[in-house]
């Protein structure tokens, strides 16, 4: 009899299994347990065609972009600037234009001696330890070539958030631990059994200890391109040695709303067991939701070549 019944319902079995396994595979993919290029790049295609489509024409004012381009290092100088012009541009926007932060997506890892500084203070060690008059001079000197201390001078006019960076197994310097990384803004436990996959680093670069103190925030400036080589997606969080780090972009907008914690929401707050099935639908900080996928990136939404930063 129920050989009978899977004879004539065989049809229907069959529908059955390859909805189940059809659900199941868009599931996995929604879940982020395995990728599909195809997918994804039509994903990117949709996505790219919405922005075109919807992003306004309108300039926001309240961010200002301080691009140093061509026309800067030829009127300048060669890149690295000294960090004493470093500070007379920071000087110059505390001073003259007023903003409210600042932040810096380059990065200041090494002490500045090109003022010659270190050489003069090596020769009254050594060579002119006996001319009393060189001595003396090199101490009123030492203000006025100490470039780092100058810039430091600078960002203590106002809120500067400085940048670093991760780097991933297979980069160059992939396990380096240059200085001192700031502190994780959340703990390894946050995302215990959740459905969260953040990238992860293994070892970093941060910024020279007394310019980084002299900052009122820090982030990390990493973000990932996509197949096509366009970028879409920050990552908002990145874990590292089991913690968790905040993005640039996030660290200044928390200073300026004066948020001091960042909370993840997911999509069904009421699901007690079996948490995996949980999608985190994005980071919220007071008032304000950052939508994320289960990487913890956000959408990026430029617009075209010449106006994408704007």
């Amino acid at each position: 009899m129920l050989i009978q019944y899977i004879k004539k319902q065989r049809k229907q079995l069959v529908v059955i299994i390859l909805s189940l396994i059809t659900t199941g595979f868009f599931l996995g993919y929604s879940r982020g347990d395995f990728t599909w290029t195809i997918m994804d790049q039509l994903e990117d295609n949709v996505y790219d065609l919405k922005v075109k489509v919807t992003a306004s024409n309108e300039i926001d004012d309240r961010i200002v972009i301080i691009d140093i381009d061509e026309k800067s290092l030829a009127e300048v100088e060669r890149w690295p600037w000294g960090r004493d012009k470093i500070a007379s541009l920071v000087n110059q926007l505390f001073d003259y234009y007023f903003v409210a932060i600042i932040g810096f997506d380059i990065y200041f890892r090494e002490p500045d001696e090109s003022s010659g500084i270190r050489v003069l203070e090596r020769l009254a060690v050594d060579d002119f330890s006996d001319i009393p008059e060189y001595q003396s001079k090199i101490v009123e000197l030492s203000k006025d070539l100490d470039y780092d201390q100058m810039f430091v001078d600078s960002m203590l006019k106002g809120p500067a958030v400085l940048g670093y960076t991760f780097f991933t197994e297979g980069e160059a310097f992939s396990d380096l631990q240059g200085g001192v990384l700031p502190p994780a803004v959340l703990t390894a436990d946050i995302f215990e059994d959740k459905n969260v996959h953040a990238p992860k680093a293994s070892g970093y670069g941060v910024n020279l200890l007394k310019i980084q103190q002299a900052a009122v925030a820090t982030g990390h400036t990493n973000r990932g391109l996509d197949e096509d080589g366009i970028a879409r997606r920050v990552h908002m969080l990145m874990e590292y040695g089991g913690n968790y780090y905040e993005a640039l972009s996030l660290a200044i907008a928390r200073y300026m709303l004066v948020v001091d914690d960042i909370e993840p929401v997911y999509a069904y707050e009421d699901i007690e067991e079996n948490q995996e099935i949980n999608e985190i639908e994005g980071l919220r900080i007071g008032d304000h939701l950052i939508p994320v996928n289960v990487n913890l990136q956000a959408l990026i939404p430029y617009r075209e070549p010449g106006i994408s930063y704007r």
